[in-house]
C-alpha cells in the first residue's frame, strides 16, 4: 500500500488531541506579556484578549475542517501538499520546522530562569542573576539556565521519541496546568478587585491606569 493512501493510526484519544491544540495556541506569551499588556492597555487588556480568543477559535475551527477534510498524516505539511504543489508543501515543512525549532528554544530558554526564581522563592537556589556556571567534560563552564533550559528540551524530545500517545499524555497534563494557573490568576483578580465594597472602585479604569503607571514608574 503506498503512503499516498495509508491511513494514519489513531494513537491519540480526544481529550489527548484536544488538549495538544489547546497547548499550542496557550503559548508562552500569555505569561510573558500579559503584565506588558495590562500596563498599556489597562483594563482594555480584557478586550484584547477575548479578541484574541476570537481569533484563536477561528484558527482552531480552520484547522479541525482541514483535518476533517484531509485525513492524512502530516498536519499543516499535508494541508499545503494536498491544495498546492510541492514546492510549496517543501517551503511549508521547511518553514515549519524551523519555527518550531526557533519557538522550542525561546520556550526552553524563557522556562529556565523562572524555574530558578521559582526555586529561589522557596529557598533552594540563591537569585538566578547570581546562580553560577556548571562545568561540563570537554565543553567547559555553562549558565545553569543553558544547561537547565538543554536538560528541559532534552527531555521533550525523549518524551516524543517514546510514542506518539507518550507525548500526547505529557501535553494534556502540560496543558491542565496552564489552563489551571490562568483561571486561579482570573479568579483570585476579580475576588480580589472587584468585591462588594470600597474595594471595587478599583476595577475603575482610572484608578487602574494610575496604578499600572505607579508600577512603571515606581
Amino acid at each position: 500500500m503506498s503512503s499516498e493512501n495509508r491511513s494514519p493510526n489513531a494513537e491519540l484519544g480526544l481529550l489527548d488531541a484536544t488538549m495538544i491544540g489547546m497547548g499550542a495556541m496557550i503559548g508562552a506569551g500569555i505569561f510573558v506579556l500579559t503584565g506588558l499588556a495590562a500596563e498599556l492597555a489597562g483594563p482594555a487588556a480584557i478586550i484584547v484578549f477575548a479578541l484574541n480568543g476570537v481569533v484563536t477559535a477561528f484558527t482552531g475551527l480552520s484547522y479541525a475542517e482541514l483535518a476533517a477534510s484531509i485525513s492524512k498524516s502530516g498536519g499543516g505539511y499535508a494541508f499545503v501538499r494536498e491544495i498546492f504543489d510541492d514546492f510549496a508543501s517543501f517551503l511549508m515543512g521547511w518553514m515549519l520546522w524551523f519555527a518550531y525549532m526557533i519557538a522550542g528554544a525561546l520556550y526552553a530558554l524563557g522556562f529556565a530562569p523562572n524555574f530558578l526564581e521559582l526555586l529561589h522563592v522557596y529557598g533552594h537556589v540563591p537569585p538566578p542573576d547570581q546562580v553560577g556556571g556548571v562545568v561540563v567534560p570537554v565543553i567547559g563552564t555553562i549558565p545553569a539556565a543553558f544547561l537547565l533550559a538543554f536538560v528541559a528540551v532534552l527531555g521533550l524530545v525523549a518524551v516524543n521519541a517514546v510514542s506518539t500517545a507518550a507525548s500526547g499524555s505529557a501535553e494534556t497534563v502540560f496543558t491542565i496546568i496552564k489552563v489551571s494557573i490562568l483561571v486561579v490568576f482570573v479568579g483570585f483578580g476579580i475576588t480580589s478587585r472587584c468585591s462588594p465594597g470600597p474595594s471595587s472602585s478599583h476595577c475603575s479604569p482610572r484608578v487602574a491606569a494610575q496604578q499600572q503607571s505607579c508600577l512603571r514608574w515606581g
